[in-house]
């Protein structure tokens, strides 16, 4: 996680499998941390999903402005009560993965762009 630079954004990607009787314990609490993190400097609350061919299975997905904001969240004693208790009612461990954001402009073009700046016609190769 350190060699993420400190400016970047940080996408924050978990995955948790809920236990098949306290799924909705599990959502409650997912709610609960959303709204702390809604109050937390540097962060983006993201969006809960269920996967849609096992609703025990749950992702979020948080940006942080940096790696520092997120890691002086994890470290507060309310977070990690929160966390504690919402690893219980799952079947395995959460599944946490991070993202950098990667410039748009590393990307190369999907349609050749003619000298002129038009787009060519299909089945014509640029000039």
């Amino acid at each position: 996680m350190d060699d993420l630079p400190r400016a970047m954004s940080l996408h924050v990607i978990t995955e948790r499998v809920a236990l098949p009787s306290y799924r909705k314990s599990v959502l409650s609490l997912l709610r609960q941390l959303r709204t702390e993190k809604m109050s937390w400097p540097g962060c983006l609350p993201g969006v809960i999903w269920q996967d849609a061919s096992n609703e025990n299975r749950i992702f979020t997905l948080d940006t942080w402005q940096t790696i520092g904001h997120y890691r002086d969240f994890h470290q507060t004693t309310a977070t990690r009560m929160l966390v504690e208790e919402l690893e219980v009612l799952l079947e395995k461990p959460s599944s946490i993965q991070l993202a950098k954001d990667v410039p748009i402009e590393d990307f190369p073009p999907r349609i050749p762009i003619h000298p002129t700046g038009s787009i060519p016609k299909l089945g014509s190769s640029p000039t």
